[in-house]
């Protein structure tokens, strides 16, 4: 997880709320559900365009990943995460308060020709039979929706949190201080296989693994995703080592890794690009302690 810094709510947003608030807090006085207050919070004639802007405001303050897991989603699978949970009008409309969430293993929609169908298979953990079962078909056009069946191993990040409250948070600039990565063992075909699984700092508290919990973030599919995209981007720093002449040039090449890491680039994050900087700072402390410089 990562600190994410907010971007002052758009103008069409602050619009709709000043339409709609005595309404919605009429609604909490009068004990409706909160999931009907808030469709009808989005229930007017451009609503639903509205909300798809609202989705693409906060994947760009986001870099188009996961709030919480760091994951690559688009527009189609964002699901608008309430932070707090929305026990008033304020926490229900407050655009401080909204994040864009993966759909953490839930059914998801795809739009064809986004994504190749083994793509899509790979990153949601799923067989391109139960993609054809759930859709009734086997061919798709391009712009046509996909229907992804839900993650079979349970669900996480928002679908897993639902109304719950969580004590660590991507608007605390200092959560990404309180996690660490390491080697988990998952069983997958009856096998032992290993994953990059996320810890409380060894200084932290409990706060840390009550999060973890919530959010099920060490989900077996996580766990794969993780080791995947590290194992990627090792593979490529690899080759740049090999070309280093010494530990000197070794740290240049970190450094330019987490230089690239560290930004958006092109609007976008790398995906799970905060365990890759959990990495790349790891060895970067290696090689100053070999040096003797850390």
């Amino acid at each position: 997880m990562k600190y994410i810094n907010k971007s002052e709510a758009p103008r069409f947003y602050r619009d709709k709320v000043r339409g709609k608030i005595a309404l919605i807090q009429t609604m909490f006085a009068n004990g409706d559900s909160r999931s009907d207050i808030w469709s009808e919070f989005w229930n007017n004639k451009n609503g639903s365009k509205q909300k798809k802007r609202l989705r693409e405001c906060l994947l760009v303050d986001q870099g188009y990943v996961c709030c919480y897991c760091g994951r690559r989603i688009n527009i189609q699978e964002t699901v608008i995460e309430h932070l707090e949970p929305k026990e008033n009008a304020d926490r229900l409309t407050n655009f401080n308060n909204l994040y864009a969430s993966c759909s953490g293993g839930n059914q998801t929609t795809i739009i064809a020709g986004s994504m190749t169908l083994n793509e899509i298979c790979q990153e949601y953990s799923t067989t391109s039979g139960a993609i054809y079962a759930l859709n009734g078909k086997t061919s798709f056009q391009n712009g046509e929706e996909i229907k992804v069946p839900k993650d079979g191993n349970g669900g996480y990040c928002d679908h897993k949190k639902n109304a719950d409250t969580i004590r660590v948070k991507p608007n605390q600039t200092d959560v990404a201080d309180r996690f660490q990565y390491s080697n988990h063992v998952y069983v997958e075909d009856n096998k032992n296989k290993t994953g990059i699984g996320i810890d409380a700092h060894p200084n932290d508290d409990e706060d840390v693994t009550n999060t973890i919990d919530t959010l099920n973030l060490n989900h077996q599919t996580l766990l794969k995703r993780r080791r995947d995209f590290v194992k990627k981007m090792n593979l490529e720093i690899k080759g740049r080592f090999e070309k280093c002449a010494n530990d000197n040039d070794v740290l240049d090449v970190i450094e330019r890794y987490i230089g690239y890491y560290g930004r958006k680039n092109g609007g976008r994050y790398e995906p799970f690009y905060f365990v890759c900087l959990f990495d790349l700072q790891k060895k970067k402390d290696k090689i100053l302690e070999r040096i003797g410089l850390n």
